[in-house]
């Protein structure tokens, strides 16, 4: 070997992909999570709601199958980044046509959602037309943003490029939030002006500490384990065990029986 060369020591530079695959390889995490509690709630549904009218049934059906294609896409595009173009990184840089097509996807599952809350926000309010109005509005603007959006991104050759019309991605997520939180409210205070009870419960007794039994929204915190119960064990009411200790009027905190009116 001559003296004057030196021995190949190739140079590797080290490149931070946390932001780009990273980032991506979390959502498809959470997609994969969510798409799996989809599942089984339309499997708990098809078990345990047969009567429900075929129009139901069958949206109930079009969102699964539009959650399905989307958790395929979105499994296909990071199979093409992370395996078939490892170590390319040109390739990071580059959308691919299920990203898009993602985007559109997504956004026909949720108009479709929103049409359902529509019309339920239209039936408690005894058919006031303002709740579906806006959320129709908001929704038919929201789905050509996000159709606006795709398109341009099928047309560039680089992410860098979304700058130019960055715009739209935030409008888009910024009234689609808005939408929801209309949804939300709207039915809350909706369904609160619902609320069974016994409405001339005498205030005397409230005085005491006696409380009139209210029907009790289920916590948040249960429905996951209610969910599985209720898909494996379907005769047994998973909250069975604790719903008729909060469903009994108390006595100064200890349960009773009313067993006859004043």
């Amino acid at each position: 070997m001559d003296s004057g060369t030196l021995p190949f020591s190739p140079v590797t530079a080290k490149v931070s992909l946390d932001s780009t695959l990273g980032a991506a390889f979390l959502g498809h995490v959470v997609t994969t999570l969510l798409y799996g509690i989809t599942s089984l709630q339309a499997f708990v549904y098809y078990r345990h709601n047969k009567t429900d009218g075929a129009k139901l049934k069958f949206s109930v059906f079009i969102i699964w199958i539009l959650d399905s294609v989307h958790a395929g896409l979105i499994t296909g595009a990071i199979y093409w980044y992370c395996i078939t173009n490892f170590t390319n990184l040109f390739a990071v840089q580059r959308p691919i046509w299920p990203i898009p097509t993602m985007i559109i996807i997504s956004n026909v599952s949720n108009s479709i959602v929103r049409c359902i809350f529509g019309y339920r926000l239209w039936k408690l309010s005894n058919h006031n037309r303002i709740f579906p109005a806006v959320i129709a509005f908001l929704s038919i603007f929201i789905f050509v943003d996000a159709a606006y959006f795709a398109a341009k991104l099928y047309s560039i050759p680089l992410y860098s490029e979304i700058i130019h019309f960055s715009w739209s991605l935030y409008l888009g997520l910024s009234v689609e939030a808005t939408v929801d939180l209309i949804v939300a409210v709207t039915q809350c205070l909706l369904l609160r002006r619902l609320e069974t009870g016994i409405q001339s419960f005498p205030r005397s007794r409230g005085a005491l500490g006696l409380r009139h039994p209210r029907r009790k929204a289920p916590c948040a915190a249960n429905a996951p384990r209610d969910a599985f119960a209720r898909a494996f064990w379907p005769d047994r009411d998973p909250r069975s065990g604790y719903q008729s200790e909060l469903a009994a009027p108390t006595v100064l905190g200890a349960p009773v029986r009313v067993g006859a009116h004043d």
